[in-house]
């Protein structure tokens, strides 16, 4: 969970999507509802007009998570995730973002780079 500023993408097409790296995620396993905690995600883009969270959990592109935004700019989603890493990225007005603030990262193929959370 981190709060962003918006950083676009450069040199890619909002119709690609970031590739899956191995994270929880993209492993199959059981896991009980009880097991999962609600992580928020946060992203600061005051001029923007819509901003999705798109991560491995939401296949990418596939189902993207649209995030609401708050009075001063901020977007926000809560998601509930079990235990693990997840990779993500940020989905503003068309264009790629990054966020920023996050601390561990993942290489995808369009020479970027994901955003990994993990979830205790």
């Amino acid at each position: 969970m981190a709060t962003s500023k918006t950083t676009k993408r450069e040199g890619q097409s909002p119709s690609k999507q970031p590739a899956k790296v191995e994270t929880e995620s993209s492993r199959s396993g059981n896991s009980s509802p009880a097991s999962q905690r609600e992580i928020e995600f946060r992203f600061k883009s005051p001029s923007a007009s819509f901003v999705k969270l798109a991560a491995d959990f939401t296949d990418w592109q596939e189902q993207p998570i649209q995030m609401v935004r708050l009075e001063d700019g901020t977007w926000l989603t809560s998601v509930p995730l079990r235990p693990g890493s997840y990779a993500y990225r940020f989905i503003v007005d068309g264009d790629w973002a990054d966020d920023p603030g996050c601390e561990y990262h993942a290489p995808n193929p369009f020479g970027t780079q994901n955003s990994v959370i993990r979830v205790p």
